[in-house]
């Protein structure tokens, strides 16, 4: 999981916007939706801009 932080990819799942899948004691998520996520951040970059300090 390259380009994306621990903390912003469990505020993702806290969000609904990445759904997580139990499997016994394992927590999984599914590779098609994260790439899928990862595809769209060019479009949220642009649309929404970036976070700029200061």
């Amino acid at each position: 999981m390259s380009g994306v932080s621990k903390q912003c990819f469990h505020s993702l799942v806290a969000r609904g916007k990445i759904q997580k899948i139990r499997k016994g004691s394992a927590v999984l998520y599914s590779a098609e939706e994260i790439r899928d996520r990862k595809g769209q951040q060019p479009w949220l970059r642009q649309k929404y801009g970036t976070f700029q300090e200061g």
